[in-house]
Order: C-alpha cells, then structure tokens, then sequence
C-alpha cells in the first residue's frame, strides 16, 4: 500500500503528472480534491488530510466516486486555457466533482493526491505522513507563466499556502503590496521549502517531459505506456512577458534556483538578448487587450457594477459601493444593464449616474486591473468565469441563488449569518461589511401621536406563501384576541417589497406604530432596520438575516421561522401594552443608528483600495 502526496509550483506540471500517473495500472491519481475545512489549525489540518486519504483509498477499492477538480470527466493534463496573444489572462477550465476511475485495483495499489498550495505549507507536518513529490520548473518560466493566467497567484496570492503557512512569513509577505514582490516571496517560500525535501524529492518538469517513465519512477514504475510530452520555448508561448524585467526581481532567489538548475544563468543569458521584447519596465509586465473605453493596461482601474439600476435592496447596495469607487476613490464607474432596467424607473434615487454597460459587451470591456462588483443573484457560475478582471461579490442573502459563483476574487458578507453560511457551506472565510440605512429626510411622528394600533405587515417573497402566512397570522391573532383581531385593517395593512420608492417606503413605514415583517429568508432585512431607524416597533420572522441587528425583547420581538403563534401574542402584547412597545421601539431606533452611510463608505473604500492594490 503506497499514498503518496504531490506538490509543487502552480504552473510547474502538477497536473501533468496526475494526468500521466491515472494512464498507469494499479494507480490512481487525484487533483486536488480536498477542502480543508475553516478554523483548523496547522496540526488539525494535516490531521483531516491524513484522514482523507484513508476515506479515499477505501472509496477506491470499493469502487465508489472520487472527488477530484477535473475537466468534463477527466483530469486533463492542463486545465489552463492556451495563450491568447492578445493580452488576455488565460482561463481556469478546471470543474470540480466526483469521478469513478473504471480501472482494476489491487489492495496495494498507488494512490497519488496532489494540491500545490496546502501541502507545500505543510510539508515540514506532513512529512512525517507520506512521502512528499514535488514538481518543480524553470523558475523565470514559472514566473511568466503567472503573469498570464486568471488565477489568484497572478495578483501574488495562494490563499491556501497563506492560510497554513506559519505567522511571521504571512506577516511579512501582508506587508507586501506590489503583486510581482509577492510572487517573488511565494516562490522563495516555494522553494525553501522544496529543498528541505529528503533526497530524491524533487522532480523537474524538463526532465518529465523528455522522459515521463524515469522522471515517475520512484512514485511509479510504469508499466504501460505514457502518452507522448510535448515542451514549448516559453519565450514564444508567453509572447508579450518581459523577461528581462522577471529575471532582475529573481535575483536574490538565485543561490536557491541554480541549486536545482545549475545551468539557469547561462541558458537565459543566451537566450534573452535575441528574443526578448524591448523591456517595458517592471510594472508593464504583460500588454493588455484593447477595448474602449481605456485601452491601456497602464490605465486606472475602472468599476463595473452589475445590475446597478436593478430595483432591489441587494443591487442598489452594489450601486452604492459603486459609489464609494467613484466619490472617494476617483474610479470611473459604470452600471452594467442586464435587462431593460432604468434609473428612472427605479424605486431608489441614484444621487450620481453611471454611464451604461450591457452586460453582453461587458467581457470584452473589462481589463485585468478593473473590478467587478456583483452580487450573488448572478451566480449561474458563467459571470467569474469569463470576466477577467478583478471580480468583487457583495454577498447579501443565501436564497437569491442555487449555488454560489465560487470565481471570484473576494467575497464580502452583508452579516454574521451570510458569514457563517459562507464557511460552512462553501469554506469561505468572508469578512463582513454591513448595510447602512439613510432615513435623512424622512420625517417621522413621535411614536405615541401616531394612530393606535396601527401596523404595517410587510410581505417579501413567494406571493402564495406570504399571503398564506398572513391568512393564518389572522387566525392565531383571532384565537387569542378577537377584539386586537378587529381592530386590525388587515387588508390595508399589507406593504409589499417594491411596491413604493424609498423616499415614499420610509415615509409609510415611520407613520405607525408597529410593522410585522413575515419575509421568511433575508440576508440581513433592511427594511425592518429602516423601520426601527424611523422609529417603529418590528417584529414577525427574524428573516434569519435579521439575527445579526435584532434582539427580541430588547430592540423588537421577532421569532424564527415558522412560528406564528409567536408573532400573533407578540403582536396582541403589543397593542395591549402600549408603553413597552413604544420603549422597543426606541431601543430599536438606536441600533438603526449604528448602521450609517459613512461606516459603510470607509469600510467598502478600505475593502475596494486593499483589492486593485493587489
């Protein structure tokens, strides 16, 4: 019985050789197929992976499904789409699923598992585990590489190395803004980290190309066929890299380099003179596509907000952050259309308008250094996957979408549930930048000189379900107090999402004493909060969302989902003693006051500066 773990450079052949290790009997090979679940630490991690290989070899011989990243059902032997020579970042094909390798299996057969990123930063535990393979290639082809894919190691990021790499490296590579420097610090890491390995460890991918079946050797000893390696001159694949400006910030990593290629001085001095392009200096590395506006890739970074004009809470929040790009950022920002929507038509106001966008025009507009912001409504998986540019996503609910659009930069959550859903759904650690309500303007009367009993019941949602709800409120509200029950005009007490601009919607919602909200699931619930912001009494449903402002009994009485009952004695409480709903509603107003624009502004200014200086 042989596990064995593989790692190395991304962009150095790791997937090569996954691909070339399944073409032999008795060995499977997986790419990497774990998550490592948020909130381990260095040992708990390597504990899982141990645990995981087992479960895998298990699977295996049982002929079960194995996870692994793929392409169309196979592990191909580059997921990376070819150069374009036209400036555009190469995209990620890789899909990620559950495969069954039809292939007969001894109880010693290979079981090869290979991540780049978490087992290089965990090499010096796992070690003691396995055997550890790394890949490693030329390293100034390596460079150029990354300089040309959509990936996060183009912007000097490997999440998955940082997260379990140790603190005081991290410390230093954090400090590091220019995305080159950080590339440089990655590979040093990478590279120290390789040479650490016991002898025999290292396998180079010049070396497995010219000969897959010595190169594999101690992992394998290949016993049919290898399918037939192709190299290419990278001065002409990655037409467009300056080179020369690469092999200036390699210096410093070079005692480390010609350790593993002795010969890497000579063979590039000979090479780089005849063929390199003019040098551009070292922060043009790659010239980008033309497109209008801005055809430049020394240009600013512009902003692109996705269904800005979208009337829904979730998108003028986006057109907000939008805002935040322009105002105070200096940004040129556009709004992206994605149907006929029109900010004249809106229920919101839009104080500065963006130049329009169609969403069809949009993947050949954006640049690499422009920014994305969308929200999770758009994830159908296409969005990330063919903007290349930097992708920013506001994440403000959970139901909005079937699954959540996983290529994107950065994920930022609305609130502590999102925050939550993100991990342990889809093992995100988001930071959170909540909403903000603006009642500026809107007038409200004091609580106690509004009309007696009066109440909105705020419906979001499924239409049949909300009615329904309402229908059966009625009833509990009725079997408790038939007098509360007729003193209710429950059919002009309906307020429904969208059916009144905002400046209208704060109005109505500050001219009674009471709104039950029976939205059922809310990323976070604006319309209660602006509610309590205008001085209303909330309760009904928490929306799940609405767990992060709301403490019933303190600044309103609201209950999870589905109790009605619940919502029905509260609201009998509420009309009975008056005094304790108008102290609620107070105490609510004043958390309503901590959501303010200007907290939202300098947070989402701070988020949107920390990602175009990646």
């Amino acid at each position: 019985m042989v596990d064995i773990l593989i790692t190395g450079f991304p962009r150095s052949g790791t997937t090569l050789v996954t691909s070339l290790l399944n073409s032999q009997p008795n060995v499977i090979a997986l790419a990497e197929p774990l998550v490592v679940p948020e909130g381990l630490d260095r040992h708990a991690a390597v504990a899982y992976i141990v645990s995981c290989v087992a479960q895998f070899r298990a699977s295996a011989l049982a002929g079960a499904p194995l996870p692994t990243k793929h392409v169309d059902g196979k592990i191909p032997d580059n997921w990376v789409e070819p150069p374009q020579h036209h400036g555009i970042l190469r995209r990620v094909l890789e899909q990620w699923g559950a495969l069954t390798f039809d292939k007969p299996l001894g109880p010693d057969f290979t079981l090869a598992v290979k991540h780049p990123a978490e087992f290089t930063a965990l090499a010096d535990l796992l070690v003691a585990h396995f055997p550890i393979y790394t890949m490693v290639r030329d390293p100034l082809t390596v460079l150029a590489a990354w300089q040309t894919v959509d990936m996060p190691v183009n912007r000097g990021h490997m999440p998955n190395l940082e997260r379990f790499a140790p603190a005081a490296w991290k410390e230093q590579l954090d400090a590091i803004g220019d995305p080159l420097e950080r590339q440089v610090k990655l590979l040093e890491f990478q590279l120290r980290t390789y040479l650490s390995l016991p002898n025999g460890r290292v396998l180079r991918y010049e070396d497995l190309v010219a000969d897959p079946r010595e190169t594999l050797a101690p992992i394998c000893p290949g016993t049919s066929d290898y399918p037939e390696c192709s190299a290419f001159d990278p001065v002409q694949r990655y037409a467009g890299v300056d080179f020369a400006a690469l092999m200036k910030r390699l210096q410093p990593l070079m005692p480390m380099v010609e350790h593993l290629y002795p010969d890497f001085r000579d063979r590039w001095e000979a090479k780089l003179p005849a063929r390199t392009m003019v040098a551009k200096g070292e922060g043009n590395l790659l010239p980008q596509a033309s497109s209008a506006p801005g055809p430049h890739a020394a240009d600013a970074p512009r902003a692109f907000v996705m269904g800005a004009y979208i009337p829904a809470g979730g998108t003028h929040m986006a057109y907000e952050i939008g805002r935040v790009a322009s105002e105070q950022i200096g940004m040129t920002c556009y709004a992206v259309q994605c149907a006929a929507e029109n900010p004249d038509e809106s229920i919101f106001e839009y104080p500065t308008r963006f130049a329009t966008v169609t969403r069809e025009a949009l993947p050949e507009m954006v640049r690499p250094q422009d920014v994305l912001i969308c929200n999770p409504s758009f994830s159908n998986g296409i969005v990330g996957l063919t903007h290349h540019c930097r992708k920013l996503m506001y994440v403000q609910g959970f139901s909005t979408f079937a699954v959540l659009d996983r290529w994107f930069d950065r994920h930022v959550a609305v609130g502590g549930f999102v925050q939550d859903f993100l991990a342990n759904v889809y093992g995100l650690e988001a930071p959170i930048i909540r909403p903000f309500v603006d009642p500026d303007g809107a007038v409200s009367p004091f609580w106690w000189n509004r009309a007696p009993n009066s109440v909105w019941f705020y419906l979001k949602g499924d239409e049949a379900l909300q009615t329904a709800l309402l229908a059966r409120l009625r009833q509990e509200v009725r079997s408790i107090d038939a007098g509360v029950a007729s003193a209710v005009d429950w059919e002009g007490a309906i307020l429904r999402a969208g059916d009144c601009k905002q400046p209208e919607l704060l109005r109505k919602l500050g001219e009674r004493r009471h709104l039950v909200t029976l939205a059922v699931c809310e990323g976070f619930g604006l319309v209660p909060l602006e509610a309590m912001a205008m001085g209303t009494m909330v309760l009904g449903f928490d929306g799940f969302g609405g767990r992060d402002y709301m403490r019933s009994g303190a600044n309103c009485r609201v209950h999870p989902y589905p109790n009605l009952t619940g919502i029905a004695q509260d609201l009998v409480n509420a009309f009975r003693y008056p005094d304790l709903a108008a102290a609620i509603a107070g105490r609510g107003q004043a958390t309503a006051a901590r959501y303010s624009r200007d907290r939202f502004r300098k947070a989402w200014q701070r988020e949107l500066e920390t990602l175009i200086a990646r």
